[in-house]
């Protein structure tokens, strides 16, 4: 791969993620950090243990 072909997808990764966050913001509110860092566990293929009091929408996003 080129730096060019790098930046490209790189891009392409942002345009992703606004989408991402712009489509499942419509039904979750108020929990971006939460969901970036299941983005981030997604792309790794890792796991994400959520834990919190109830009523913070955890299996809301889970389903989303």
């Amino acid at each position: 791969m080129t730096n060019q072909t790098d930046i490209q997808l790189l891009k392409k990764l942002g345009e992703i993620k606004t989408q991402f966050f712009s489509e499942i913001s419509k039904s979750i509110i108020g929990q971006i950090k939460v969901l970036d860092h299941i983005l981030i566990a997604l792309l790794c293929k890792g796991h994400t243990l959520i834990v919190g009091v109830p009523g913070l929408a955890k299996t809301l996003i889970i389903k989303s």
